[in-house]
Protein backbone atom coordinates (compact mmCIF):
# COMPACT_ATOMS: atom_id res chain seq x y z
CA UNK A 1 0.00 0.00 0.00
CA UNK A 2 1.04 3.72 -0.87
CA UNK A 3 1.83 5.01 2.19
CA UNK A 4 0.52 8.26 1.18
CA UNK A 5 -2.80 6.46 1.27
CA UNK A 6 -2.71 4.66 4.28
CA UNK A 7 -4.05 6.37 7.78
CA UNK A 8 -1.63 6.32 11.26
CA UNK A 9 -3.15 3.85 12.19
CA UNK A 10 -2.48 1.53 8.89
CA UNK A 11 1.12 2.61 9.51
CA UNK A 12 1.59 2.15 12.94
CA UNK A 13 0.72 -1.69 12.01
CA UNK A 14 2.66 -2.27 9.11
CA UNK A 15 6.40 -1.20 11.15
CA UNK A 16 5.28 -3.11 13.52
CA UNK A 17 4.70 -6.21 11.81
CA UNK A 18 7.98 -5.69 10.23
CA UNK A 19 9.69 -4.79 13.64
CA UNK A 20 8.47 -7.31 15.38
CA UNK A 21 8.96 -10.26 12.79
CA UNK A 22 12.94 -8.96 12.66
CA UNK A 23 13.56 -8.26 16.56
CA UNK A 24 10.81 -10.17 18.33
CA UNK A 25 8.47 -9.18 20.87
CA UNK A 26 11.49 -8.07 23.47
CA UNK A 27 13.57 -6.83 21.12
CA UNK A 28 11.35 -4.18 20.07
CA UNK A 29 9.94 -0.76 21.91
CA UNK A 30 7.15 1.13 21.27
CA UNK A 31 9.56 4.13 21.28
CA UNK A 32 11.60 2.79 18.33
CA UNK A 33 8.30 1.82 16.34
CA UNK A 34 6.86 5.81 17.15
CA UNK A 35 10.15 6.45 15.83
CA UNK A 36 9.86 4.85 12.18
CA UNK A 37 6.83 5.68 12.35
CA UNK A 38 7.44 9.28 12.49
CA UNK A 39 5.17 9.93 15.70
CA UNK A 40 5.64 11.28 19.46
CA UNK A 41 4.95 8.10 21.07
CA UNK A 42 2.09 9.60 22.95
CA UNK A 43 0.44 9.61 20.13
CA UNK A 44 1.11 5.85 19.10
CA UNK A 45 -0.16 5.46 22.46
CA UNK A 46 -3.63 7.29 21.37
CA UNK A 47 -4.08 4.28 18.75
CA UNK A 48 -2.47 1.53 21.16
CA UNK A 49 -2.56 1.76 25.08
CA UNK A 50 0.55 -0.92 25.27
CA UNK A 51 2.61 -3.14 23.26
CA UNK A 52 0.36 -6.02 23.83
CA UNK A 53 -2.88 -4.08 22.59
CA UNK A 54 0.02 -3.17 19.18
CA UNK A 55 1.01 -6.67 19.32
CA UNK A 56 -2.54 -8.24 19.29
CA UNK A 57 -3.70 -5.44 16.35
CA UNK A 58 -0.55 -6.79 14.13
CA UNK A 59 -1.78 -11.00 14.21
CA UNK A 60 -5.74 -9.91 14.42
CA UNK A 61 -4.37 -7.89 11.13
CA UNK A 62 -2.64 -10.92 9.09
CA UNK A 63 -5.29 -13.46 10.27
CA UNK A 64 -8.64 -11.07 9.60
CA UNK A 65 -6.97 -10.83 6.09
CA UNK A 66 -6.82 -14.55 5.47
CA UNK A 67 -9.96 -15.39 6.85
CA UNK A 68 -11.68 -12.85 4.20
CA UNK A 69 -9.87 -15.07 1.39
CA UNK A 70 -10.76 -18.70 2.76
CA UNK A 71 -14.97 -18.55 2.28
CA UNK A 72 -14.05 -17.22 -1.21
CA UNK A 73 -12.42 -19.86 -2.05
CA UNK A 74 -14.52 -22.57 -0.94
CA UNK A 75 -17.55 -20.78 -2.66
CA UNK A 76 -15.65 -20.64 -5.77
CA UNK A 77 -14.06 -23.66 -5.31
CA UNK A 78 -15.89 -26.56 -7.88
CA UNK A 79 -14.06 -29.69 -6.61
CA UNK A 80 -11.83 -31.39 -4.32
CA UNK A 81 -8.78 -30.49 -6.10
CA UNK A 82 -10.10 -26.52 -7.08
CA UNK A 83 -9.80 -25.86 -3.30
CA UNK A 84 -7.12 -27.79 -2.47
CA UNK A 85 -5.08 -25.89 -5.13
CA UNK A 86 -7.01 -22.29 -4.60
CA UNK A 87 -6.15 -22.41 -0.48
CA UNK A 88 -2.51 -23.62 -1.32
CA UNK A 89 -1.84 -20.87 -4.14
CA UNK A 90 -3.79 -18.03 -2.01
CA UNK A 91 -1.68 -19.22 0.79
CA UNK A 92 1.66 -18.68 -0.65
CA UNK A 93 0.40 -15.09 -2.16
CA UNK A 94 -0.51 -13.83 1.07
CA UNK A 95 2.93 -15.00 2.53
CA UNK A 96 4.67 -13.93 -0.81
CA UNK A 97 3.40 -10.67 -1.03
CA UNK A 98 4.72 -9.36 2.30
CA UNK A 99 8.12 -11.30 3.56
CA UNK A 100 7.29 -10.36 7.29
CA UNK A 101 4.37 -11.80 7.56
CA UNK A 102 5.68 -15.34 7.44
CA UNK A 103 8.61 -14.59 10.23
CA UNK A 104 6.43 -13.08 12.67
CA UNK A 105 3.48 -15.58 12.87
CA UNK A 106 6.59 -18.83 13.37
CA UNK A 107 7.59 -15.96 16.35
CA UNK A 108 4.39 -15.85 17.52
CA UNK A 109 3.98 -19.54 17.56
CA UNK A 110 7.27 -19.88 19.39
CA UNK A 111 6.55 -16.76 21.51
CA UNK A 112 3.23 -16.68 22.29
CA UNK A 113 1.63 -20.17 21.20
CA UNK A 114 -1.73 -19.80 24.21
CA UNK A 115 -2.78 -16.36 22.63
CA UNK A 116 -1.81 -17.21 19.16
CA UNK A 117 -3.96 -20.74 18.94
CA UNK A 118 -6.86 -18.52 20.35
CA UNK A 119 -7.16 -15.91 17.84
CA UNK A 120 -6.51 -18.70 15.46
CA UNK A 121 -9.62 -20.51 17.01
CA UNK A 122 -11.37 -17.34 16.63
CA UNK A 123 -10.67 -16.08 12.95
CA UNK A 124 -9.84 -19.49 11.44
CA UNK A 125 -11.34 -22.39 12.75
CA UNK A 126 -14.54 -22.61 10.79
CA UNK A 127 -12.95 -22.45 7.76
CA UNK A 128 -9.99 -25.30 8.57
CA UNK A 129 -12.97 -27.38 9.42
CA UNK A 130 -14.92 -27.06 6.28
CA UNK A 131 -11.55 -28.15 4.92
CA UNK A 132 -11.00 -31.08 6.20
CA UNK A 133 -14.25 -32.01 6.25
CA UNK A 134 -13.89 -31.91 2.54
CA UNK A 135 -11.11 -34.00 2.64
CA UNK A 136 -13.03 -36.59 4.28
CA UNK A 137 -15.70 -36.08 1.65
CA UNK A 138 -13.06 -36.90 -0.82
CA UNK A 139 -11.90 -39.86 0.83
CA UNK A 140 -15.45 -41.60 0.62
CA UNK A 141 -15.31 -40.89 -3.20
CA UNK A 142 -11.99 -42.42 -3.32
CA UNK A 143 -10.23 -38.94 -4.51
CA UNK A 144 -8.00 -38.36 -2.00
CA UNK A 145 -5.48 -40.88 -0.04
CA UNK A 146 -7.42 -43.42 2.22
CA UNK A 147 -4.79 -43.77 4.67
CA UNK A 148 -4.63 -39.43 5.00
CA UNK A 149 -4.99 -38.43 8.41
CA UNK A 150 -7.24 -35.06 7.34
CA UNK A 151 -6.26 -32.91 10.23
CA UNK A 152 -2.73 -33.80 10.72
CA UNK A 153 -2.46 -33.05 6.73
CA UNK A 154 -3.81 -29.54 6.90
CA UNK A 155 -1.85 -28.43 10.02
CA UNK A 156 1.57 -30.18 7.98
CA UNK A 157 0.56 -28.88 5.14
CA UNK A 158 -0.24 -25.13 6.87
CA UNK A 159 3.52 -25.76 8.80
CA UNK A 160 5.15 -26.42 5.28
CA UNK A 161 3.67 -23.42 3.62
CA UNK A 162 4.75 -21.39 6.57
CA UNK A 163 8.22 -22.53 6.52
CA UNK A 164 8.95 -22.09 3.42
CA UNK A 165 8.79 -19.08 3.81
CA UNK A 166 9.82 -17.56 7.08
CA UNK A 167 13.12 -19.85 6.61
CA UNK A 168 13.38 -19.24 2.35
CA UNK A 169 16.48 -17.15 3.38
CA UNK A 170 18.38 -19.37 5.24
CA UNK A 171 17.49 -22.05 2.91
CA UNK A 172 19.12 -20.10 0.02
CA UNK A 173 22.03 -19.70 1.56
CA UNK A 174 22.53 -23.19 3.04
CA UNK A 175 21.64 -24.93 -0.50
CA UNK A 176 24.00 -22.30 -2.38
CA UNK A 177 20.82 -21.37 -4.55
CA UNK A 178 20.41 -17.03 -4.76
CA UNK A 179 17.33 -17.51 -6.80
CA UNK A 180 15.35 -20.25 -5.22
CA UNK A 181 12.52 -17.31 -5.38
CA UNK A 182 9.02 -17.56 -3.53
CA UNK A 183 7.55 -18.36 -6.46
CA UNK A 184 9.60 -21.58 -6.70
CA UNK A 185 9.26 -22.59 -3.20
CA UNK A 186 5.43 -21.89 -3.26
CA UNK A 187 4.74 -24.24 -6.61
CA UNK A 188 7.27 -27.12 -5.14
CA UNK A 189 5.38 -26.97 -1.66
CA UNK A 190 1.94 -27.50 -4.40
CA UNK A 191 3.35 -29.89 -5.92
CA UNK A 192 4.10 -32.45 -2.60
CA UNK A 193 1.02 -31.65 -0.96
CA UNK A 194 -0.79 -33.01 -4.08
CA UNK A 195 1.27 -35.57 -4.54
CA UNK A 196 -0.09 -36.72 -0.63
CA UNK A 197 -2.94 -35.71 -1.08
CA UNK A 198 -5.03 -37.68 -4.09
CA UNK A 199 -5.14 -40.59 -6.19
CA UNK A 200 -4.58 -41.56 -9.32
CA UNK A 201 -8.73 -41.64 -10.07
CA UNK A 202 -8.68 -37.98 -8.91
CA UNK A 203 -8.92 -35.93 -12.56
Amino acid sequence: MNQTTQTTRERIIEVATKMLAERGYDGTSLQQIADQVGLRKPSLLHHFPSKAALRSAVVDNLLISWSEVLPQILAQATDGRDRFTMTLTAMMEFFASNEHRAPLLLREILDNPDELSERLTNTLAPWLKAFTAGLRKGQKLGVVRADLDPQAYVAQTAGLALGSFALAGAARGLLDAPNLSAERLGQECIRMTQAALFTQREG
